[in-house]
């Protein structure tokens, strides 16, 4: 936000603003991941729930997989903002990459 506030015919305004989305891209990319991470866990705990709370764990893995999904919508928004054409594919591959393999885990939980 403070780089958004800065003049625009401030030199240092385009650094700061790549330098912001940078944050706002890698924070969410470490949420989804560690998303990732919990819905393995609940996959591997599948093999020892008792059939009564099956579907709490169900619940849970669509919980997670929600909370996946609706952080990488902050690299939807802010991606475009990074300072490179590298960058702004990395954090898109990054980002589709954990979006797939967690369709994929609540697939192979719920399924």
């Amino acid at each position: 936000m403070a780089a958004v506030g800065r003049d625009e015919e401030d030199e240092g305004r385009q650094s700061a603003l790549h330098a912001a989305a940078e944050t706002a891209v890698e924070v969410p990319l470490k949420t989804a991941q560690l998303c990732a991470a919990a819905l393995a866990l609940t996959r591997q705990a599948g093999e020892h729930i008792e059939q009564q709370f099956v579907s709490d764990a169900h619940a849970g893995a669509r919980l997670i997989h929600a909370s996946l999904h609706s952080v990488l919508l902050n690299v939807d928004a802010n991606a475009s903002q990074l300072g490179s054409d590298d960058a702004r594919d990395r954090a898109r591959l990054s980002r589709d990459g954990l979006a797939q393999r967690a369709d994929a885990q609540l697939a192979a939980i719920t399924g």
